[in-house]
């Protein structure tokens, strides 16, 4: 296949190629230099300035708008965001057997969440602490191509599941 515009390049070759000029003509950023070989120290750092920085950024902004623009502003960056995050459930829950708990059969996507087949949370927590719920999981699920070891369970059979020794109450009753 041939990539238009560079006709004696497929499309391939000049992916390299274009990779190859990046590297020369762009060095890397301070941001990738300490992710790469950084200290977690210093990522941490570097992240606060980051943090600081945007903040500073926003309040230029905001100072420029009225009170109605901000307002519209902020809805319109939650709504980004929670289309985000149902987009990122719904694929997860596809590759988990569909929006349905694995227990009692809930389908309202609102009480669903991700559990821990072997009720084994705690040290995944512990083994990759970027990782600690929330939508962090469900990216930290996508990343891994959807790993074996989760279902899907309503709120209610996690929570007897916790409270039963990793058993949820619905299948004693079974």
């Amino acid at each position: 296949m041939m990539v238009q515009g560079k006709p004696w390049l497929c499309k391939p070759c000049n992916a390299a190629k274009t990779k190859d000029w990046r590297a020369r003509t762009n060095p890397p950023t301070t941001w990738v230099k300490t992710r790469d070989t950084g200290t977690p120290e210093q990522i941490a750092e570097l992240r606060e300035k980051h943090r600081l920085y945007q903040k500073k950024s926003d309040e230029r902004r905001f100072a420029k708008m009225s009170e109605a623009e901000i307002a519209v502003y902020k809805a319109d960056i939650k709504a980004k965001k929670d289309f985000r995050m149902s987009t990122l459930k719904g694929e997860t829950y596809a590759a988990y057997g569909g929006p349905v708990c694995n227990c009692c059969g809930e389908t309202e996507p609102l009480f669903l969440s991700i559990d821990h087949v072997n009720n084994d949370g705690n040290l995944h927590r512990k083994e990759i602490p970027k990782v600690n719920g929330g939508y962090s999981m469900y990216v930290w699920l996508k990343r891994q191509g959807f790993p074996a070891g989760f279902q899907i369970l309503c709120m209610n059979c996690q929570t007897g599941k916790m409270r039963n020794n990793g058993i949820c109450p619905h299948s004693k009753n079974v």
